[in-house]
């Protein structure tokens, strides 16, 4: 992984592949915590007894807007 110690050198590394970063597991601990964050908690996101019984792979679903805060 590229670690840069200042945003002046971003341009010694122009055009190069930064390379990937570490796996970042997605919990139900993770989801929760971000659910009260955002005050979306809705039960496909929080309730895992109902996502069990109702959701077709019978898991919760991570929020869109938190997969994508992972993103950068």
């Amino acid at each position: 992984m590229l670690i840069l110690q200042t945003p002046m050198v971003f341009t010694d590394h122009q055009g190069a592949c930064p390379g990937a970063t570490d796996r970042v597991d997605i919990t139900q601990d993770k989801i929760d915590a971000f659910a009260e964050l955002t005050g979306d908690d809705h039960w496909i996101h929080v309730d895992t007894e109902r996502a069990a019984s109702e959701q077709p792979d019978g898991r919760t679903i991570a929020h869109g807007l938190f997969l994508l805060a992972l993103a950068p």
